[in-house]
């Protein structure tokens, strides 16, 4: 949903609730309902961080292993769409992902193949919330033991104020 712009800040807007009922007989048209909390309008400046590290540390060839990806607003205004891209270490392919706290729908997989992985989010992260992605990785059987996997993750949305944290 998109906050009409004349709204004014720190106003608590209403709850967004949903029905569904059938003309089918016996049918209680007020039994099948659900109600979110309401949402606060914040006037504040947005931003985005994100930090990641491996686990384990030191993986085997042959062997999965995770990228735990932390990321999350700064303040409490949301911001706009989001995109999360992660340059992906050579010899490594994308097993499957999901977020520890369960914003999985806030994501849609955009890339997993040819050394990235990207996810986007249309309606971009809520203020004041951060997630925790688990990113798993299988390592090719043939890398040397020893080789040293470097990759980057970045998060960007438009007005970001201090784009300084997001890599």
């Amino acid at each position: 949903l998109i906050v009409d712009s004349g709204v004014p800040p720190q106003t608590n807007l209403d709850n967004n609730c949903v029905w569904i009922s059938t003309s089918s007989p016996g049918d209680d048209p007020d039994g099948y309902q659900a109600c979110s909390g309401g949402a606060w309008v914040d006037d504040g400046q947005w931003g985005l961080w994100v930090d990641k590290w491996p686990e384990p540390n030191d993986p085997h060839p042959g062997q999965t292993f995770q990228y735990v990806i932390n990321y999350g607003t700064d303040g409490g205004a949301a911001n706009g769409p989001t995109w999360l891209t992660d340059t992906l270490p050579a010899d490594t392919t994308v097993v499957g992902w999901y977020d520890e706290y369960g914003w999985d729908a806030l994501w849609t997989e955009v890339i997993t193949t040819g050394g990235q992985f990207v996810l986007y989010a249309p309606a971009g992260v809520p203020g004041d919330m951060g997630g925790r992605i688990h990113l798993t990785l299988l390592l090719d059987g043939g890398v040397s033991i020893g080789t040293h996997l470097e990759n980057t993750v970045v998060i960007t949305t438009a007005g970001d104020v201090n784009p300084n944290d997001n890599q």
